[in-house]
């Protein structure tokens, strides 16, 4: 089993992540061109730590209290929006592996201690009971961060009627270069297919067990972190770099008219009415969305 000496809090995660905003704003141009995240900073992001963020301690993750989680995603935002959305969902869909049979876990775990998994919410596609597992096809939108992903989780109707959540290899996949939304290219959000891809069972579980809590790998992780319900964990994940963004928006704003003058007055913007008004009225707004976010 993978293991690691330091487990690190979930305050000092956040406080790499912090330091990790001038490095992520110089490569945003970067990743919107290339169309995905640079490699260096995934590797920061390695290297930080911030994988095992949600990772049981008894793989070598660092198993966080819940807390913690969106304030590492809007520490990111700040830096480079995109990385936070792509290596948000990288980081906190570890959390949906934790619910997963024993088995499951050690297939993405037992080598390196995380994994790194773009995951699709929809059921788009079908899967058939075969003999030892499922046979799936389909076609899933909006594989976030695929280029750097191992494994890609996703939901499919079985033929019975249910909803089952299956995760396989990114190899398995056909990467189809359907992404190119501007100022959102470097997440890679690409379409993704597969033709009759075998699963095995236990890389299955089924969504209502995963929603509701009840998953076999729940009787292994007992600790606090895997008792928030999944949806809570998903919809403060997502607004974390939102808020991020908005906040390095704001200081950025605030920079840019603390030397600009107007072409015709030669006044510095800073100190013109309406634009000071309308500075103060956006404040005002984002102090009260931090005002409800830290109040979670």
């Amino acid at each position: 089993m993978n293991t690691q000496d330091e487990v690190i809090s979930g305050a000092e995660l956040v406080a790499r992540a912090a330091a990790l905003v001038p490095a992520l704003r110089e490569r945003a141009r970067v990743a919107e061109e290339a169309g995905r995240i640079p490699e260096e900073t995934v590797a920061d992001l390695q290297e930080a730590g911030l994988f095992r963020a949600v990772v049981p301690k008894r793989f070598g993750g660092h198993e966080v209290d819940f807390k913690y989680i969106p304030q590492i995603f809007r520490e990111l935002g700040r830096g480079c929006t995109s990385t936070a959305w792509t290596m948000g969902f990288l980081i906190y869909h570890n959390f949906q592996f934790a619910h997963f049979p024993e088995q499951a876990q050690q297939d993405v775990w037992e080598e390196r201690g995380y994994t790194m998994a773009p995951g699709q919410v929809m059921p788009s596609g079908t899967a058939t009971p075969v003999d030892g597992g499922f046979e799936l096809t389909g076609r899933w939108g909006y594989a976030t961060g695929i280029q750097h992903g191992d494994w890609m989780l996703l939901s499919a109707h079985i033929d019975d009627g249910d909803i089952a959540r299956f995760f396989l290899p990114v190899s398995d996949f056909e990467i189809l270069d359907t992404w190119h939304v501007s100022a959102m290219r470097a997440t890679g959000s690409h379409d993704v297919t597969l033709d009759k891809v075998f699963v095995p069972a236990h890389r299955s579980i089924r969504v209502a067990d995963l929603r509701d809590g009840k998953g076999p790998g729940l009787a292994l992780n007992t600790g606090p972190l895997w008792r928030v319900p999944l949806l809570t964990l998903m919809v403060f994940g997502a607004v974390g770099p939102l808020l991020g963004a908005a906040e390095a928006m704001l200081e950025l704003v605030t920079e840019i008219l603390t030397n600009k003058v107007g072409a015709y007055t030669g006044a510095k913007m800073q100190n013109v009415m309406p634009v000071r008004m309308r500075l103060a009225e956006n404040k005002v707004r984002l102090d009260a969305v931090r005002g409800l976010f830290d109040a979670k």
